[in-house]
C-alpha cells in the first residue's frame, strides 16, 4: 500500500498536465469505472482545489460521452452478428 501511495502522489504531482487537471480526470475515471470510494475521494480533492461543481460536472459528462460512445460503437459488432445469422 505504501508503494502505491508514492505511486499516487507521483502521478497527482504537477508536470506537463496540471494536478487540477489529473484529479479532474481521476473523476471522469472514478465515474466511468463505477468506483463509489474514487468518486468520493476524488471530489473530495477537487473541492479542496477550488474546482467548481460546474467543472466537475463536465468532466462526468465528457466520461459519460465517451461510454455511450463506446456502448454504441459496439452495437455494430451486435448489428454485424446478427446480420450473419440471417443466412
Amino acid at each position: 500500500m505504501q508503494k502505491f501511495n508514492e505511486y499516487h502522489r507521483a502521478v497527482l504531482a504537477d508536470s506537463k498536465i496540471s494536478k487540477k487537471q489529473k484529479i479532474l480526470i481521476a473523476l471522469a475515471v472514478a465515474h466511468a469505472l463505477r468506483c463509489p470510494y474514487c468518486i468520493d475521494t476524488y471530489t473530495d480533492e477537487c473541492l479542496k482545489l477550488g474546482i467548481t461543481k460546474e467543472e466537475m460536472m463536465e468532466a462526468v459528462h465528457t466520461a459519460a460521452m465517451v461510454s455511450a460512445g463506446s456502448v454504441l460503437t459496439h452495437s455494430l459488432l451486435m448489428k454485424k452478428y446478427a446480420e450473419s445469422k440471417k443466412s
